[in-house]
């Protein structure tokens, strides 16, 4: 194999590196460039920032809180005012909470990388967001990382591992660098700017397809007149505010239209397929973007509940998990972050559940209300009970009275045959009784 051949191979994947029981990696070393490309999109492509913005935004205001731990699992929260807390809530001098969340988020979206820097500026804490595309982790055989490097041109600055919290996507080809959801819908996010560039030049150049004209070889035109007839057709056709004006040619020149128009390329259902793909890379639909189309109340809330479940619970758990392990310490070992449920509780279908429980005497009405918590029953309320219901004591249910007794004849008077003494349940002397009768019926 070349030394040509190697150093592609080398440049292009990480190599393993083991050291005693530990394996680490060298950095793959994506460019700065390529990612970079990915923050200038975000920029450029609507549906990449409608998903990344609905993201972050919803990330930005997600409710957090710190727990004290206490013996057997159990925590208390803490409500007073916290160093910690303030932190969060003032990252910077320049940057509240939500902008720095919101911003932390982009970043991951976009590339999969994070990096929360820890400072501290006149005994303050501090946490920055620099520009993931310049920072990079250096391997170590002992360590896994020795540093981290912020190199932005003449920028240099050298980061100690535990002054840097580092958020990565998961990356397959390096462990040491993220891959960002944007990343992985790149062929489509580009075939977007595409299409967004050719409707632009459409406009722009000339309002419609590509021109040509065509002379009879008889005219015998020099490339000198082809040269000046070009630049007087581009003066007095080309762009959107010279399209449509009439032309006037001589020497028996025809024009014709070459190459595939707007309808042609069937931009219209482009777009859609396009927009589900990146919607889709991110678990998003349009509805979670605020889209209305073939959109009624019921899959609404059904995209609500998904969004918060599957969307941001993921991305809010990787946020305390790494907070308690890199940021929460450096305050004290009995605290934890841990962020309110953004789920939604689906209403409908707990009020179904409890007044089924209700109706088969599972639970009580003071208990359904209970859990529902709409407090105790108030001496003034009024309630439509069913006619159907009785009420029980606990005591009557486990120890059920004997069922009542009765004699048959009480519902035939008269019949001779009958025995004053006999006593069975009132349920089957009643179908006794109306057998009884069916028959004679019957018989007359």
């Amino acid at each position: 194999m070349s030394v040509f051949i190697k150093s592609l191979i080398t440049k292009s994947n990480p190599i393993p590196m083991q050291s005693g029981n530990r394996l680490t990696f060298t950095n793959a070393n994506t460019s700065a460039q390529n990612k970079n490309g990915y923050l200038e999109y975000y920029n450029n492509i609507v549906w990449l920032r409608a998903a990344i913005q609905t993201i972050a935004d919803a990330i930005a205001q997600s409710e957090w809180r710190l727990y004290k731990k206490k013996d057997g699992g159990d925590r208390e929260e803490v409500t007073g005012a916290h160093p910690l807390k303030e932190l969060l809530n003032h990252p910077n001098p320049f940057q509240s909470g939500h902008d720095f969340l919101a911003q932390h988020q982009t970043f991951v979206e976009l590339i999969g990388e994070s990096y929360q820097i820890k400072q501290t500026d006149m005994g303050t804490k501090e946490l920055w967001l620099p520009i993931p595309s310049y920072m990079r982790a250096v391997p170590d055989q002992k360590k896994y990382i020795s540093e981290y490097i912020y190199e932005r041109g003449a920028d240099i600055r050298h980061y100690k591992p535990e002054e840097v919290i580092a958020f990565l996507e998961s990356n397959p080809l390096d462990p040491l660098s993220g891959i960002g959801r944007a990343q992985s819908a790149g062929i489509d996010i580009e075939s977007l700017n595409m299409m967004s560039q050719y409707n632009r030049n459409f406009y722009y150049w000339d309002a419609s397809s590509g021109t040509t004209i065509t002379y009879p070889i008889e005219a015998n035109i020099t490339p000198d007149e082809v040269n000046r007839l070009a630049e007087q057709w581009n003066a007095g056709h080309r762009g959107y505010g010279r399209a449509h004006r009439a032309a006037i040619l001589t020497q028996g020149a025809t024009v014709n239209n070459v190459g595939m128009g707007q309808k042609d390329m069937d931009f219209v259902n482009l777009d859609k397929s396009l927009r589900e793909k990146i919607l889709g890379a991110f678990g998003l639909s349009y509805a979670s973007i605020g889209g209305t189309e073939s959109v009624n109340r019921a899959n609404a809330d059904a995209q609500i509940l998904n969004f918060a479940r599957w969307v941001m619970v993921p991305r809010l758990t990787k946020l305390r998990e790494k907070w308690n392990m890199s940021l929460v310490p450096d305050f004290g070992d009995d605290l934890e972050l841990d962020y309110d449920s953004p789920v939604p509780e689906d209403t409908a279908a707990m009020a179904g559940v409890i007044d089924g429980h209700v109706k088969s005497g599972i639970m009580s009405i003071e208990e359904a209300r209970q859990e529902l918590d709409w407090g105790d029953i108030n001496k003034d309320d009024h309630f439509m009970i069913p006619i159907n219901f009785s009420i029980k004591t606990g005591d009557e249910i486990l120890n059920p009275p004997p069922e009542p007794v009765m004699n048959p004849n009480q519902l035939k008077p008269g019949n001779p045959n009958a025995n004053p003494n006999e006593q069975i349940p009132p349920t089957k002397a009643l179908i006794t009784a109306l057998k009884e009768f069916r028959q004679s019926i019957e018989k007359h």
